[in-house]
């Protein structure tokens, strides 16, 4: 039933991880003609919209099911130069304490330079001082790309958040048998770290009748206080998420995920956070009336950083999770 490869599964990661694909400027940045290219040499019937979302379908059944993985990212962009320092805004959630002293560089101009924070505000200083004269307001940058393996089964890389979820839906496009009645379109989507994807478009524009978000989950120990949560940890497991901001799963549908995931012995954990933090896509297919979702997560230690740290074994948990979901999809999703 399970046709994934480990060593193709992590090739995958090391190849999107070195790419990057700043949030709003997927295309600009390298990360969507990159997923593009790797989609179509799998599966011919690929398209790459002009948003650069990348949609790959498989199958010819009745019964239309979406599985999504963002391949957006952080970044920065320059808001100001000045003759002693050159200020950022960020793109996406950061916590700038985490940040301070990152390496970043500056997209095609490829010039590096190091984060700091000064009264509550992000700039950077360029190991050169004359490259400030090659920078411009506007442009984009992103931490260095970074990947290495702690240990055979723990990976430290950059981007993780969610090269994840976009390397396990590789792997489920080459390796998956779709059942004869289901039509599979995967969708290797833009903007979610700026909330803005237009993933509830795409569905409707499909026919989607259900949808897989595969993403990256907060592992244990973070950097705030989680009293109150249940955050998975590395090495337990894929987790299924519950709720966000404005998303609620079906509890009816997470038993039945729950019980699945026993009856194959596939490890999982729960992902209960407060409704203030991890927002996924599960709340733009949620606009879509009748449409049922979830959200299959890979724990990731130390998300939106330079060097995150993932378990290889946790996203083979949830390629197997989600590889069960679609074969048993008519006992799951109602």
């Amino acid at each position: 039933m399970y046709g994934y490869s480990r060593g193709s599964l992590v090739k995958k990661l090391e190849k999107l991880c070195s790419v990057p694909g700043v949030s709003g400027f997927e295309k600009q940045t390298g990360i969507s003609d990159a997923l593009y290219a790797l989609a179509k040499h799998i599966n011919p019937d690929t398209i790459q919209d002009q948003r650069g979302n990348v949609i790959s379908i498989v199958g010819t059944g009745d019964t239309k099911i979406a599985l999504d993985a963002h391949m957006d990212e952080v970044g920065f962009t320059i808001v100001d130069i000045s003759a002693h320092q050159i200020e950022l805004s960020t793109v996406g959630v950061y916590t700038l304490s985490q940040i301070a002293g990152s390496p970043v560089f500056v997209i095609v101009k490829n010039i590096l330079w190091t984060l700091y924070v000064q009264d509550g505000r992000l700039f950077f200083r360029p190991d050169h001082l004359e490259e400030s004269d090659l920078c411009s307001v506007g442009d984009i940058l992103t931490f260095q790309r970074s990947f290495h393996h702690i240990s055979e089964e723990e990976i430290e890389a950059t981007a993780l958040d969610n090269r994840v979820g976009c390397s396990l839906l590789l792997e489920i496009l080459k390796t998956i048998t779709v059942p004869e009645d289901v039509t599979l379109v995967c969708i290797f989507s833009v903007q979610e770290e700026i909330n803005n994807s237009n993933i509830d478009e795409i569905s409707r524009q499909y026919g989607v009748h259900q949808g897989i978000i595969i993403e990256s989950a907060y592992a244990q120990p973070l950097h705030f206080d989680t009293s109150g949560m249940v955050i998975p940890r590395l090495w337990q497991g894929c987790a299924i998420q519950y709720q966000w901001e404005d998303f609620v799963i079906d509890q009816n549908l997470i038993w039945s995920i729950e019980t699945l995931a026993h009856n194959e012995s596939i490890r999982i954990q729960q992902e209960i956070p407060t409704t203030d933090i991890g927002r996924t896509n599960c709340s733009k297919f949620q606009r879509i009336s009748g449409l049922e979702c979830c959200a299959i997560n890979i724990p990731v230690r130390n998300q939106h950083v330079k060097k995150s740290q993932v378990c290889v074994s946790d996203m083979i948990e949830a390629y197997k999770l989600i590889v069960s979901l679609i074969a048993q999809h008519r006992s799951i999703f109602k």
